[in-house]
């Protein structure tokens, strides 16, 4: 055989082994990191994907996708329509969903169990659309399966940079359309951020998540909240929330049928987290503007008296749950990230006014 080297090592010292300071702990972290990759997660989503169509083509029955993660599992024309429950729904010891409340007839779980691990031998990832803003780069369910079998076809090192270019694509698509109206209101809208929508006229009134705070200053009209993106956006969006409902309500006050739109990247996130709070503490059950007035006769935007649904009913989970359902239901695509919700909750049930 000719060469200077053998094709396998002969002896211990022409094997590599990792460095002194790699732990046994970092190198089985990196093997993990490794085989959850987008990749595995992908084909794992589609393959639960096929499983569910299959059980509902068994049972004839029409798909609704719980939005916490469900619309990686249903191609969009495949899917009937929306639900929205926590995310411990069906876990183990972990129970607590109303049939009546989503008048739901089946729950079919897409992913198949993985005993004692998160991925199987082949590897098949146990609940692959979970928590999507950790390893999706932005992409989206809707993405996802208009470009599946480009995404298919890519390897994992080109696949983040592929997917933000996917995600632009689709965003400036989306973003064209008209914002869509969050029904039972006849004024609250949703989309993502679009020039053309902010700035055109079409609606009153415009609250940007994403937007320089700097540029909405002097236009009573407007409001820019300056959020990050992912996680940080979150965070920013509770400390913001008061803004939110004291900017809606000093402007619905006067005159409650004006339209307002509510945008941020995505129009999926945080757009919605604004929105929820927006419809809980100033909306009533029939999706209008019932401005309440404090004692002293006027609002009390400063101490956040807000108007609306708090001041007859009691703001719990179960309610916040059904607030979210008209977003969910109005806009389909609609897919608050974990953060986000857990930011709008502690908002809503830290408050002591109610």
């Amino acid at each position: 055989m000719g060469g200077d080297s053998d094709p396998f090592p002969v002896s211990v010292s022409s094997l590599h082994f990792p460095s002194k300071e790699q732990t046994i702990s970092q190198t089985l972290s990196s093997l993990r990191r490794s085989a959850l990759s987008i990749t595995n997660r992908l084909q794992s989503i589609e393959s639960d994907a096929n499983f569910v169509r299959e059980v509902a083509d068994y049972y004839d029955l029409p798909l609704v996708a719980n939005e916490r993660c469900g619309s990686w599992y249903i191609p969009p024309e495949a899917k009937a329509g929306s639900a929205y429950f926590k995310s411990t729904d069906g876990h183990t010891g972990q129970w607590d969903f109303s049939f009546h409340a989503y008048n739901l007839f089946v729950l079919c779980s897409a992913s198949k169990r993985v005993h004692g691990a998160e991925m199987s031998e082949g590897g098949y990832i146990q609940g692959a659309g979970d928590d999507s803003e950790g390893w999706a780069h932005g992409l989206t369910p809707p993405v996802f399966w208009e470009h599946k079998s480009t995404l298919a076809a890519t390897g994992e090192e080109d696949l983040p940079e592929l997917i933000v270019e996917l995600v632009e694509e689709h965003r400036k698509q989306d973003g064209r359309q008209q914002a869509t109206l969050i029904t039972p209101t006849r004024n609250l809208y949703i989309s993502p951020t679009d020039p053309q929508l902010n700035g055109g006229g079409t609606y009153d009134l415009v609250i940007d998540c994403n937007g320089n705070p700097e540029a909405s200053e002097g236009n009573s009209k407007r409001l820019n909240l300056g959020c990050g993106v992912s996680k940080l956006g979150s965070r920013d969006l509770r400390k913001h929330l008061h803004q939110v409902l004291a900017f809606t309500s000093s402007q619905l006050e006067s005159n409650p049928s004006q339209s307002m739109l509510v945008t941020c990247e995505s129009g999926k996130d945080l757009s919605a987290g604004a929105l929820l709070a927006i419809l809980c503490l100033c909306y009533d059950d029939e999706g209008k503007y019932p401005y309440v007035q404090s004692q002293s006769g006027h609002a009390n935007h400063a101490t956040g008296n807000f108007a609306g649904s708090h001041a007859k009913n009691k703001i719990d989970k179960q309610f916040i749950r059904q607030r979210l359902a008209w977003i969910v239901s109005s806009k389909h695509d609609v897919n608050p990230s974990r953060a986000t919700l857990q930011s709008v909750n502690a908002f809503l049930m830290e408050r002591p006014d109610y």
